[in-house]
C-alpha cells in the first residue's frame, strides 16, 4: 500500500543490465529541455497506442526536472539530464499503473523498473525509481518525494546522471513516476 502521501520509493540498484538485452540506443539528451514537437508516449500493452505527451504535460515534465535539478544543485549534486528512453520507461509505467489501477515498482506482470528501464532502450548501471499518485502539481509531488527519506535518496544520488518523469492524469490519479540511472 502507498505510504500516507501515496508516495512509494524503488531503492536504486546497481550492477550490470542483463547480458540477453542488449539493444541499440538512441539518445536523446537535453539539459532541462524536451526535444521540439510532441514526445510519442507508447500506453502500456499489446495494443499500445501511441499518443503525444500535451503541452501541459510536457510543461509538467520540464518542472519536476528543474526542481530536481535545484535540490541536487543544493546539496552537491550535478543536475540530471532528460533521457528519451527514460522518459519512454517512466510514461509507460505511469500509464500502466493508471490502466490497471496498481499502485507499484513492480507491476502485475512481474517486471521492475529495472527490466522496464532495460526494455525502454537504456543500458543501465544504476538506477532508482519513485512513485506517487493524488499529488495534483509538480510541486506537491516534489514535496512528498523530499520529505520522504527513500524517495530524496534516490533524487539526491549524485551517480544518477539521467531521467525520464511520466504523468498519467485521471481519475485517481495523477500518476507519477521518476525514473532515474546511469550507464
Amino acid at each position: 500500500m502507498p505510504g500516507p502521501h501515496g508516495t512509494r520509493p524503488h531503492h536504486a540498484r546497481q550492477g550490470r543490465r542483463p547480458r540477453n538485452h542488449a539493444l541499440a540506443l538512441a539518445l536523446a539528451a537535453a539539459v532541462l529541455a524536451l526535444p521540439a514537437g510532441p514526445a510519442a508516449l507508447a500506453a502500456p500493452g499489446p495494443a499500445a497506442v501511441e499518443r503525444p505527451l500535451t503541452g501541459s504535460l510536457r510543461q509538467a515534465v520540464h518542472q519536476v526536472i528543474v526542481l530536481v535539478n535545484g535540490e541536487r544543485a543544493a546539496h552537491g549534486c550535478p543536475g540530471v539530464r532528460w533521457n528519451a528512453a527514460l522518459q519512454r520507461a517512466a510514461q509507460r509505467h505511469a500509464d500502466d499503473m493508471a490502466a490497471r489501477r496498481f499502485f507499484g515498482h513492480t507491476n502485475p506482470d512481474g517486471a521492475d523498473p529495472g527490466a522496464r528501464i532495460t526494455a525502454a532502450g537504456y543500458s543501465w548501471s544504476a538506477y532508482g525509481e519513485n512513485i506517487a499518485v493524488g499529488q495534483p502539481t509538480p510541486a506537491a509531488v516534489m514535496k512528498d518525494w523530499m520529505n520522504s527519506p527513500g524517495h530524496r535518496r534516490n533524487i539526491l544520488r549524485c551517480d544518477l546522471t539521467d531521467i525520464g518523469v511520466g504523468i498519467r492524469e485521471g481519475t485517481g490519479g495523477p500518476w507519477w513516476t521518476q525514473d532515474f540511472a546511469a550507464r
